[in-house]
């Protein structure tokens, strides 16, 4: 998911020649039924749950019953159960997370990449099990938004390995990406980002636990903040 090239490095007044490393951009097809969706720009990794993320946060994908994927070179074609449209999900989950562990799991999810510590170039986003106290998946890409729609695409796959999940993320919060997750069913998302003034206004219509700039012992509460033990 890195290449290395040729780079020419400035440092002050000096300059020299040498190897560096630069994030994969891969550029996927998402096929649904016969139909071509969407291209979308990721990096190369688990393309299954990217489309079926993807499917699903637009509506298209009903439900994961009798669900195939199947990655053809650049194309993920998925085969499913259609949508109407997509919907919007009130949550009522009733699940809390502590203060000292939202701090260590933003800390463990910010250190967990290499990619990103050899490139500087992804974002990492990942779905943290309440009942487990351990994040269940991670993925990183070089967007914010593909990576959202993996771990949507994760929960769905493997709906039993994470009972009570909470979206974890190195990126801005904006509106759409509150209302993937609220349509996937997860009830706080927490990111060391800034959020937008849409998502706080879709969480708290939503229902959802919205925590932004996550940074240290520090953190800002924007949305239905009973469910943080303080």
């Amino acid at each position: 998911m890195k290449k290395e090239i040729e780079i020419l490095k400035i440092k002050g007044k000096s300059k020299e020649i040498r190897k560096d490393f630069v994030v994969e951009e891969f550029h996927a097809q998402i096929i649904f039924n016969g139909e071509m969706i969407s291209e979308v720009s990721c990096t190369p990794k688990d393309l299954e749950y990217l489309g079926v993320g993807d499917v699903y946060s637009k509506g298209i994908l009903a439900s994961v019953e009798g669900l195939k994927v199947k990655i053809d070179k650049t194309q993920v074609k998925i085969i499913g159960k259609k949508g109407e449209k997509e919907i919007f999900k009130v949550l009522d989950s009733e699940c809390a997370i502590s203060l000292d562990l939202i701090f260590k799991a933003i800390h463990e999810l910010l250190t967990s990449s290499a990619l990103f510590n050899k490139t500087g170039g992804c974002h990492m986003v990942g779905i943290f099990d309440l009942k487990k106290e351990k994040f269940t998946y991670i993925a990183e890409d070089i967007a914010r938004h593909s990576a959202v729609e993996k771990c949507v695409g994760y929960l769905l796959i493997n709906s039993k390995e994470a009972q009570e999940p909470v979206l974890f993320s190195s990126g801005r919060a904006n509106s759409s990406i509150i209302e993937v997750c609220a349509n996937a069913g997860i009830p706080i998302v927490i990111t060391k980002s800034a959020v937008t003034d849409k998502a706080v206004q879709k969480a708290q219509e939503a229902g959802l636990t919205l925590v932004g700039f996550v940074r240290g012992n520090k953190a800002n509460i924007y949305a239905h903040s009973e469910r943080v033990k303080i």
